[in-house]
């Protein structure tokens, strides 16, 4: 796994992309899966800062059912972090 990747593409390009279609949440929207640079140890603020997870939520396509973009939650967690 690498340590920083970019989603560059809206969800409308992905979903045309990948011939799938993005299952969000409410609170989630375009802005707040495009960026340029993402960094496997960030905090991820949605909605202007008044939402924050603890990584970055990505699309990803499941092997399971490829019909869908699913978000995820993804990141490093270091060796030394204690707990969930």
């Amino acid at each position: 796994m690498c340590y920083a990747t970019a989603q560059n593409k809206t969800i409308s390009e992905l979903e045309k992309a990948m011939n799938a279609i993005a299952r969000l949440p409410e609170f989630l929207d375009d802005d707040d899966l495009q960026r340029h640079h993402i960094n496997g140890f960030a905090k991820h603020h949605m909605n202007g800062g008044k939402k924050v997870a603890e990584h970055p939520i990505m699309l990803v396509q499941p092997q399971e059912n490829p019909k869908f973009l699913t978000p995820i939650m993804w990141g490093l967690i270091p060796r030394w972090e204690k707990g969930e």
